[in-house]
């Protein structure tokens, strides 16, 4: 079993008080993130949000360049070619930051899907009907921190879910217009 100061599960929010400890308080600490780093703001949330906002400007003033004596003849827009950009930007910035995390020790980056097994004691599988675990597949630490962020949250409406309907997390990602 591998102790910590500190658990922080979510790589979000979470990453700023992780690393708070372990550089400026002397923690050990562990962050278990399954998802990509960064949380809701970088991966699906104001940053991808404001590089698309930022492209319909840019078409915005394309169209209205004419107002300050600027003739563009003609142009197009690639939604896919938007779209990619900002995944790249965004994945980018959440590969860099599992980088610099998996070149140190502390805090130590665990990327798998956790949960309790007992007080205090977290084990990563995803078989969750296992009820045993060898000691090496469990951390534990006195203090543990839950910063998961949220998710959309569906609404039960009768024929929703024969809608077509999407949510954040797909809409900063879609593949066609």
């Amino acid at each position: 079993m591998q102790k910590f100061d500190l658990i922080v599960i979510g790589g979000g929010s979470g990453l700023d008080i992780a690393t708070t400890a372990a550089f400026h308080n002397g923690l050990k600490v562990a962050i278990i993130e399954k998802d990509r780093l960064g949380g809701t703001c970088l991966n699906r949330g104001c940053i991808p949000s404001k590089l698309l906002i930022h492209s319909a400007d840019v078409i915005e003033t394309i169209k209205r360049a004419n107002l300050f004596g600027i003739n563009v003849k003609g142009f197009s827009i690639d939604f896919k070619k938007i779209i990619s950009r900002v995944n790249e930007i965004t994945d980018s910035e959440s590969d860099n930051i599992k980088k610099s995390l998996m070149e140190i020790e502390n805090p130590k980056l665990f990327a798998k899907e956790c949960r309790f097994v007992g007080e205090k004691n977290i084990a990563f599988e995803n078989k969750k009907e296992r009820i045993d675990y060898d000691d090496d597949e469990i951390i534990t630490a006195e203090k543990i921190l839950i910063a998961t962020g949220t998710r959309p949250n569906i609404p039960k409406i009768k024929g929703l879910e024969k809608s077509g309907f999407i949510t954040s997390d797909e809409a900063l990602r879609l593949k066609k217009t």
